[in-house]
């Protein structure tokens, strides 16, 4: 249990609640009601609707007469769940433990941000610009493979990483460490039209320090 999120959770709940109460004490204050206006079950359901508080409370609605009351056992069911990360799995614990379920689900956001490097700029998987079935397949082999290459990039910068700033003085990212690489050239080396060779520009001593974290060969 968190308990800064325990009393987080709480203490909203208790002004939603409050809101709510306000609101519905309102609604049955009025006596008369215009012609033409929403049937008072239908204004309590909005009040319901915004403040999201419906299954708290117990109302009824008979003309225009409004009565509720707050189900103070439904809040003390939530109350006990307050600051708690709970997981639920159908997989038997005989086959899976409490420790092992937890790394698993926490595992999923390695597998969201792959997903959403896959998407969006990173890689950019999509459009898929083909119309065959392997074409296709190749195209999304190329991005995965290109991921698999990315993710150990990361991992062998982490050091980098974990030393740069924070916030608005960090400034090492995965594509300011490409940018910086990139000025790095190899060109052929041409003998009266024959190439005889290649030849590398020779690295800055920051490009040297991340491909030496790399374990990238010149």
């Amino acid at each position: 249990m968190n308990p800064a999120t325990r009393d987080r959770e709480r203490k909203t709940r208790d002004a939603l609640v409050r809101k709510t109460q306000e609101a519905l004490d309102k609604l049955a204050a009025v006596k008369k009601r215009r012609k033409g206006s929403p049937p008072l079950a239908a204004k309590v359901g909005v009040v319901l609707a915004k403040y999201k508080m419906g299954k708290f409370f117990n109302w009824k609605a008979r003309g225009r007469r409004l009565s509720y009351s707050v189900d103070e056992d439904r809040i003390r069911t939530e109350e006990a769940m307050d600051g708690c990360y709970v997981i639920r799995s159908d997989v038997p614990k005989a086959l899976m433990g409490t420790d092992e379920n937890v790394r698993c689900y926490k595992a999923l956001a390695s597998v969201e941000l792959a997903f959403r490097n896959m998407k969006t700029v990173a890689l950019e998987i999509k459009p898929v610009h083909h119309h065959k079935d392997d074409r296709i397949k190749a195209h999304v082999l190329i991005c995965m493979l290109a991921y698999y290459l990315q993710w150990h990039m990361v991992e062998r910068l982490k050091p980098m990483f974990d030393n740069d700033g924070q916030g608005a003085e960090r400034r090492w990212s995965l594509p300011v460490v490409i940018e910086r690489l990139k000025s790095i050239r190899r060109g052929a080396r041409l003998v009266d039209g024959v190439r005889v060779g290649f030849m590398t520009s020779k690295p800055d001593e920051e490009q040297m320090g991340v491909l030496k974290l790399l374990r990238a060969e010149m």
